[in-house]
């Protein structure tokens, strides 16, 4: 059976989103409610899925990015988890294969936040693509979010 992971910081999100995810497919659904529990749960899985907040407390992250960087908290766990591709291959794996969806309630302020680095606002352009899709209270909603995750898996 194929498994999805779930970063989210608020667990009536994560809740929300994994009782949509088990209602319309047969995935199995972990969650993790900050990033330590996503490394252990990344090391132990085989995942065919990471669903995660792009802005979250920075609690877990191996580097502390100032203020802002709170802002892009699943930018920096993404970069972290990539510098350690030796002890994270799946997770390696999964963000060369483009299964990993990151959505935020919050692109528009993180827009602001990346208007001077040239990479960051690339990569942010590309989520706020997506935006209408993936953001739970965006036009998309939920149900965007979960019509990407059947295309995916």
């Amino acid at each position: 059976m194929s498994t999805v992971l779930i970063i989210e910081d608020d667990l009536r999100v994560a809740r929300g989103i994994e009782d949509q995810i088990k209602s319309k497919t047969s995935l199995n659904v972990e969650i993790a409610s900050e990033f330590y529990g996503a490394r252990e749960i990344i090391k132990k899985e085989k995942l065919d899925l990471i669903i995660s907040d792009l802005q979250m407390p920075r609690r877990g992250l191996r580097k502390k990015p100032n203020e802002k960087g709170t802002m892009l908290s699943g930018w920096f766990f993404l970069c972290e988890m990539l510098e350690k591709k030796d002890e994270y291959p799946e997770y390696t794996k999964l963000f060369e294969q483009k299964k990993i969806i990151f959505f935020s309630a919050y692109l528009d302020r993180l827009n602001n936040a990346v208007k001077s680095d040239p990479d960051k606002k690339a990569w942010l352009n590309s989520i706020i693509q997506v935006k209408k899709e993936l953001t739970i209270s965006g036009d998309g909603g939920l149900p965007g979010l979960i019509k990407k995750v059947e295309e995916m898996i």
